[in-house]
């Protein structure tokens, strides 16, 4: 019994040290980078952005032609419901004009909703393109970093932004 005590604790001091051995002989080289700071300073990044930047200000153009629509809309149903309350017309036609007036404030409200769906369409689409676009980028300086750490000779790399 006292040979197998004294041959486990030499295979398990063995076993032990062996992993303090191996790293002894060989540091691991380690890197960091800021992969933020790398993709803003990238040079397609700013190509990215020129070109979101210009749909952002189509969307935006877009947007101002539908307000117009719905202020057009509206102004014309202020219109009819003054023209209704004037006191030298016909019960029948204040009764008509309130009716066209009515449905005028349908037609903007509904133009309005429309609008706001549209806008929260275009920017959501805008935002997916964008995260695909810069992915592209971030995964291109992904492969830069690591054929860069690979011939500098590094073990890893590590993101700190």
């Amino acid at each position: 019994m006292n040979v197998f005590r004294q041959t486990f604790s030499l295979v398990a001091t063995a076993l032990f040290f062996s992993p303090l051995h191996a790293q002894e002989e060989k540091d691991d080289k380690i890197a960091t980078v800021n992969m933020q700071r790398l993709v803003a300073d990238f040079h397609k990044t700013k190509a990215v952005n020129e070109t979101f930047a210009k749909y952002g200000e189509e969307i935006k153009l877009e947007d101002a032609e539908r307000m117009k629509a719905i202020k057009a809309a509206d102004d014309e149903a202020k219109k009819l419901q003054q023209a209704a309350k004037e006191n030298n017309i016909s019960s029948e036609e204040k009764s008509d004009l309130f009716r066209q007036s009515t449905a005028k404030q349908r037609e903007a409200r509904a133009l309005f909703e429309e609008r706001s769906s549209w806008v929260k369409r275009k920017q959501a689409a805008l935002n997916d393109q964008a995260k695909i676009e810069f992915g592209k980028i971030r995964k291109e300086l992904m492969g830069i970093v690591q054929e860069v750490g690979e011939a500098e000779g590094y073990d890893y790399i590590f993101d700190r932004s």
